[in-house]
């Protein structure tokens, strides 16, 4: 007889319900439906390490995509021109001719704008890089 506390089946009680459905006793090879679940067990599980390793792999291959983003934007009247990263973080800045005929309050809004429009895009394009890893 097994002993448990009342209301629970400890793991020797277990293991004997499982040994005496077994029919075969103890030491005999596993019933067919044990050595089934043990294969399908096996199955599931390389299956999953496959899952985990092809999910690693594009996860690289999207981190070393996004890490080499950069876009860069022109304001609409050719004054600035603005490069950013894949953070977002400002490269490159050049000012064309039209820069010379502004003043700078404008010259500097038009910087900041143009470095978000290039911002903006460098994030459209992280997102749309992400949607292999995300099964979109």
């Amino acid at each position: 007889m097994v002993e448990t506390t009342p209301g629970f089946l400890s793991a020797s009680g277990a293991f004997a319900i499982v040994n005496r459905s077994c029919e075969t006793g103890p030491g005999s090879p596993l019933p067919p439906t044990f050595r089934r679940m043990e294969t399908d067990g096996r199955a599931w599980l390389a299956d999953y390490r496959r899952r985990l390793d092809d999910l690693r792999g594009r996860a690289e291959r999207v981190q070393a995509e996004i890490s080499a983003l950069s876009a860069t934007a022109t304001s609409p009247d050719g004054a600035v021109r603005a490069t950013v990263g894949h953070t977002g973080a400002l490269r490159d800045l050049a000012f064309g001719a039209a820069a010379d005929l502004l003043p700078r309050e404008r010259l500097a809004a038009l910087v900041v704008a143009t470095t978000a429009d290039a911002a903006a895009e460098v994030a459209r394009r992280a997102e749309q890089a992400l949607g292999p890893l995300l099964d979109r």
